[in-house]
């Protein structure tokens, strides 16, 4: 948001990458960035992001579905 700092890697919801799954778990890693490279990290997002075979996440679910999901 800054171009101070930026954070690249992966990092995923689900219980196994918390340490909560019975069957097996996952680490996550991700590596925190200050520097010149902010500025590439924050150019990279932004075109990932606004890349026109990039779809909004309403367009996976409708609002109706998404709460009768929630508890």
């Amino acid at each position: 948001a800054d171009n101070a700092m930026g954070v690249a890697g992966g990092r995923n919801l689900g219980d196994a990458y918390f340490g909560n799954d019975e069957s097996g778990n996952f680490v996550d890693l991700d590596v925190l960035a200050a520097g010149p490279i902010v500025k590439d990290l924050s150019r990279s997002f932004d075109s990932y992001w606004n890349n026109e075979r990039a779809y909004p996440v309403q367009s996976l679910i409708t609002q109706e579905e998404l709460e009768s999901l929630r508890p």
